[in-house]
C-alpha cells in the first residue's frame, strides 16, 4: 500500500502538523478513483488505525522511476500511530508487497505498475 498525509490530515490529526502533506487540487495528473471502486482507505498497524481515501495520481520515485495513475490513499487520520507518527522522520508509507495483501485488492501495487509501466525487470528490492 502507499499513503501519504492529505491536507486534512493537518487539522484532523495532531501527530499530522509536521508533516508535507499531498494536495490533490495541486496535482494536474490526480483523479478521483472509479465509480465503482473502493473508495476508503483503512489500515490498522500495531498502534492503531490510519484511515482516508484512495485517489490515483501520477507517482514518481527517485527521479528516476514514475507510474502513471498509480492508486493510494491520502490519509486524513494518523491519530492511531501516536506519537511516534509525529516524531517520524517520514511523511508516508510506500509498501513494497504483493498486490494479494495490499488493503485494496484488485489494483496493482507500486511495484507491480513500475514493472508493468517502466524499464524494469525485475520487481525485487534489497
Amino acid at each position: 500500500d502507499l499513503w501519504i498525509p492529505a491536507q486534512s490530515c493537518l487539522t484532523k490529526s495532531k501527530n499530522c502538523s509536521a508533516k508535507k502533506p499531498y494536495d490533490e487540487t495541486a496535482s494536474s495528473s490526480y483523479s478521483e478513483v472509479a465509480p465503482d471502486a473502493k473508495s476508503d482507505f483503512s489500515i490498522r498497524y500495531g498502534s492503531g488505525v490510519v484511515t482516508g481515501k484512495f485517489g490515483m495520481d501520477k507517482i514518481t520515485v527517485a527521479d528516476d522511476y514514475t507510474v502513471e495513475d498509480q492508486t493510494f490513499a491520502q490519509v486524513d487520520s494518523t491519530d492511531g500511530l501516536g506519537v511516534i507518527y509525529e516524531h517520524a522522520k517520514f511523511d508516508g508509507i510506500l509498501g513494497l508487497a504483493f498486490p494479494g495483501i495490499s488493503r485494496d485488492t484488485g489494483v496493482n501495487t507500486f511495484m507491480a505498475n513500475l514493472q508493468d509501466q517502466a524499464d524494469v525487470d525485475l520487481t525485487m528490492f534489497s
